[in-house]
């Protein structure tokens, strides 16, 4: 009886024994996955914030770029003003050049000397802008 005894409970610490172990197995295994999972979240993590600082850096470049369109719109609206009113200008000068090749209108020539000069400003002025721009 002592002996049958000894023996259960030998087998029991032998089935303890090998319950720990495999809790042990199981809790090395355990660890090396959360180091594995802390490996591959610091990584992640790492890609993210690297994304992320690519992000900002193309909205800073899309920004800048929004606003150099903005202001080559503005641009373009102003020359469009000056090519309008030069070739206005321009159509001006031709009539007054026809109406001066006819040597009955002293008038005329007296008057495109006028134009010429607010021409001659003009054309100065829009020089200028477009030196500027």
């Amino acid at each position: 009886m002592i002996n049958d005894k000894v023996y259960k409970d030998n087998d029991a610490l032998e089935e303890i024994i090998f319950q720990f172990k495999s809790l042990e197995k199981s809790a090395m295994v355990l660890t090396s996955a959360l180091a594995h999972e802390k490996a591959a979240h610091n990584e992640l993590k790492g890609r993210f914030e690297t994304v992320q600082q690519q992000k900002i850096a193309q909205v800073e470049d899309l920004n800048t770029a929004r606003s150099k369109v903005k202001e080559l719109e503005g641009r373009v609206k102003q020359l469009e003003k000056n090519e309008l009113s030069l070739k206005e200008k321009l159509k001006n000068f031709k009539q007054f050049n026809n109406i001066v090749k006819n040597p009955r209108n002293a008038e005329a020539t007296a008057e495109l000397k006028t134009k010429l000069d607010d021409y001659i400003r003009y054309v100065d002025e829009a020089i200028k802008v477009l030196h500027d721009l």
